[in-house]
């Protein structure tokens, strides 16, 4: 890390000083990204953002939950005034993998297993049938990641039912689909909070989550 921060100012910092000397005195990001903590997720990367560009959040699967996230919700509609808040759920998550396995039984109880208590309206919604479970059943996905589709739902629901003043977009980084190359992709639908879960652009199904496969059929 300290190495890191060295070459920052070695090789960095004097080229991006004239961008940062124009967000000294304010910031008017475009939107906040909730997203998850794992090492491998890199908002500016997936987003292709710089210095101002964006709010991010980042926890342990991406809950709207915690004093925290619920704080930093708060400043960027109520402060920053942003457009659009943005949750982003990702394959291979530890989280969703904790929330069907459980803390693994090795580890003290402690703040993780308390954590993920914020999780459970995810792993309820994924066990009843959620749509957008469903969707990634059908496509093939594993049920850990399918998990994660729901979760993204989920937490837009509930910043819904916070009645946050910005335009709310689910999306997902994934692996792609069983058998397919490893690159990252990304799927995206939105929908303004006044309005009910909107009906994906992607499937048949009342999601609220989105897919990129074209309308399915109904059974």
């Amino acid at each position: 890390m300290l190495a890191g921060v060295a070459a920052y100012h070695a090789q960095t910092a004097g080229a991006i000083r004239p961008t940062m000397s124009g967000l000294a005195h304010g910031q008017s990001p475009s939107g906040l990204l909730l997203t998850c903590a794992d090492s491998r997720v890199m908002p500016s990367m997936i987003t292709h953002s710089g210095p101002g560009d964006l709010f991010t959040v980042q926890n342990v699967g991406n809950l709207v939950s915690g004093t925290s996230t619920l704080a930093a919700v708060q400043y960027a509609t109520s402060v920053l005034r942003v457009p659009l808040i943005a949750v982003c759920g990702r394959s291979g998550c530890g989280a969703m993998k904790g929330l069907v396995d459980g803390v693994p039984t090795d580890m003290p109880e402690g703040a993780l297993g308390y954590w993920l208590k914020g999780g459970a309206s995810s792993l309820e919604a994924w066990i009843d049938g959620h749509p957008a479970g469903r969707a990634g059943a059908r496509d093939g996905f594993a049920q850990n990641d399918c998990l994660a589709m729901v979760n993204v739902a989920v937490q837009l629901d509930r910043l819904r039912e916070l009645d946050v003043d910005a335009e709310l977009m689910g999306c997902s980084s994934t692996s792609g689909r069983p058998a397919s190359s490893s690159t990252t992709r990304m799927h995206r639908s939105s929908a303004r909070t006044t309005a009910p879960a909107a009906r994906c652009r992607f499937c048949a199904d009342d999601a609220g989550y989105p897919r990129e496969h074209e309308p399915a059929e109904e059974s």
